[in-house]
């Protein structure tokens, strides 16, 4: 069972009862290591209590054929009985996390005495449902259209920190995994970026020198879904790089 002071900052996806807030609070679990980055979107359902990190379907070669980018109080997970061998999911953290986790086996059991629980669990899917449709809709997109996107959403779940450039803690392997494109082509698309005076690279790092810019590269793509690039009065795009 989780702290109270930590259960208290919960924000739920929908309206529950203080009687079911406090069974899914009894079986929740705070986690901050992962043995397993495969398992966890299986294993039952999670609350970012802090950080960030990339959510990839893959196929059964590993191949990322989907990717969603999820943050602090968002939730993410799939509690089904039936197992799906077509796909599979991956977990890799952009930011350290902190999860509240809800362990599957136990959520079927509430399931089974709790009607709000089921109702719940239907918001928790449902909340994540407007990424993963707009990830499927940037599929066909290039190289450069899809790591912009990537790029911009990072930025998007970090705090502000007024006069900073945005600094994106994630390595060339990472974003390969996540968007499902060679490692090669995605160092192709970023010194591309930087040519155009967009972003800087550093080991495992790119800032985001020019948000503006790099959001322009959206601006013919179809976002109808979800466009990550919110206001961009947010993003400062003019300061000095840190000595």
């Amino acid at each position: 069972m989780i702290q109270l002071e930590i259960a208290k900052t919960i924000i739920w996806p929908t309206t529950l009862s203080n009687n079911t807030k406090r069974k899914l609070i009894k079986i929740a679990q705070c986690k901050t290591e992962f043995t397993d980055n495969r398992q966890i979107f299986s294993d039952g359902v999670c609350y970012i209590y802090q950080g960030n990190a990339a959510i990839c379907m893959q196929s059964k070669n590993l191949k990322t054929v989907n990717s969603m980018v999820m943050g602090k109080q968002e939730w993410f997970g799939d509690c089904q009985s039936v197992e799906n061998n077509l796909v599979s999911f991956s977990l890799s953290e952009i930011e350290p996390l902190n999860l509240i986790f809800f362990p599957r086996h136990q959520l079927s059991i509430l399931m089974n005495d709790d009607l709000e629980v089921v109702k719940w669990l239907y918001h928790v899917v449902n909340a994540s449902q407007q990424k993963w449709r707009q990830s499927q809709l940037l599929s066909s997109e290039n190289k450069l259209i899809k790591i912009s996107y990537l790029l911009i959403d990072l930025a998007m779940h970090q705090k502000k920190i007024k006069g900073a450039i945005p600094k994106i803690a994630i390595s060339q392997q990472q974003i390969s995994m996540i968007i499902g494109i060679a490692r090669q082509r995605v160092n192709e698309a970023l010194k591309q970026l930087e040519s155009l005076g967009y972003i800087e690279l550093e080991r495992s790092s790119v800032y985001i020198t020019d948000f503006a810019a790099l959001c322009r590269i959206l601006d013919n793509v179809d976002l109808s879904v979800r466009d990550p690039r919110g206001s961009l009065s947010d993003i400062p795009c003019e300061s000095a790089m840190p000595a």
